[in-house]
């Protein structure tokens, strides 16, 4: 016969086996419950498991609920601390992240679906190594991560190394390096990781990938630049910010077809400012860093989106599109 156990590894393996075996569909018989702690050798009876399920669901942390079927009661977890859409939906935004390797990918949604049971997790770990985006070979972004954020919080700037690609695909150290930098925000944009922060230097904000960034060293030098981060309205910066390329913003006006409205809402966000324009036309008024990324936004659109003003970027456009014509004559 299994040794009795003390009361709190009991209830810990009591609520180990409701969460790993139960869910809103599937139910535990008493019996079950004790058939699977004799596994782990605790002893137990019908009187110690509903004294146990009593305590778990005075924790507040889970829910079981007892439901009758056929004369015999099951036991389900109604509640835990994800419920199966949150975890499907972050196991999506890993699958799916390029800066996230394939290695870590695997093993981060393994980690969330022992989050869940045992039935559940299989829906999920079927996104395991089934995702076709291309993935970041850089492992060491995580780590980079960490040490950024332990500079922010410590009020410290930091030193590295930013890389570029070459014609041969190897990242190469960019000219200007190393950057001197005072960290204020790390952000996921356009399913990258960027860091947005100080730079004496230049007297302004920049924007760097994080997975480019190599040789990261935490500096005993206070942070620099808090006005100048201060005085910016990041959301608006990020969103402004096509492939997080620094340049001052510029207020433009884009006409537009009307069936066009979505695809700008989604670009700047519900506080985007539409004018109507006609019956079928309106001009919204937005800020952009005007650049080739911009542009080549633009040109996807086709004509269904057109830059209305101000004349210098319209001429800079014209340019843009002049130069792309000029490769095919």
């Amino acid at each position: 016969m299994p040794k009795s156990g003390n009361l709190r590894r009991r209830q810990y393996e009591t609520l180990r086996v409701l969460l790993e075996y139960s869910d809103e569909e599937h139910g535990l018989a008493i019996s079950q419950i004790q058939e699977e702690l004799e596994k782990v050798k605790i002893a137990s009876d019908r009187r110690t498991i509903y004294a146990d399920i009593d305590a778990i669901n005075e924790t507040g942390l889970v829910h079981v609920q007892g439901r009758r079927s056929r004369g015999v009661y099951y036991y389900h977890v109604i509640e835990r601390l994800f419920d199966p859409v949150e975890l499907r939906l972050l196991v999506d935004a890993v699958a799916t992240s390029r800066f996230i390797t394939k290695d870590k990918s695997d093993n981060l949604i393994r980690k969330l679906s022992s989050l869940t049971s045992v039935y559940e997790a299989k829906v999920l770990n079927r996104q395991i190594g089934v995702s076709g985006r291309v993935k970041s070979m850089n492992e060491s972004i995580f780590y980079q991560v960490d040490e950024i954020s332990r500079a922010m919080e410590n009020d410290r700037q930091i030193r590295f190394t930013y890389m570029q690609w070459n014609l041969e695909k190897k990242l190469e150290p960019r000219k200007n390096n190393p950057v001197m930098l005072s960290p204020y925000l790390l952000t996921w944009n356009d399913e990258n990781y960027y860091l947005i922060g100080y730079v004496k230097k230049d007297g302004m904000l920049k924007t760097y990938r994080v997975d480019k960034i190599r040789n990261l060293l935490m500096l005993d030098l206070k942070r620099e630049g808090e006005e100048e981060f201060r005085k910016n309205d990041i959301s608006s910066y990020t969103s402004e910010s096509f492939g997080m390329f620094t340049r001052d913003p510029v207020e433009v006006q884009l006409s537009f077809d009307n069936e066009m409205a979505g695809v700008l809402i989604d670009r700047f966000g519900t506080d985007l400012k539409i004018l109507r324009e006609s019956a079928f036309t309106s001009v919204a008024l937005t800020k952009v860093e005007v650049s080739r990324q911009f542009f080549g936004w633009l040109c996807g659109l086709g004509s269904g989106v057109r830059i209305k003003g101000p004349e210098s970027v319209k001429k800079e456009y014209r340019k843009y599109l002049t130069s792309i014509l000029e490769d095919y004559n």
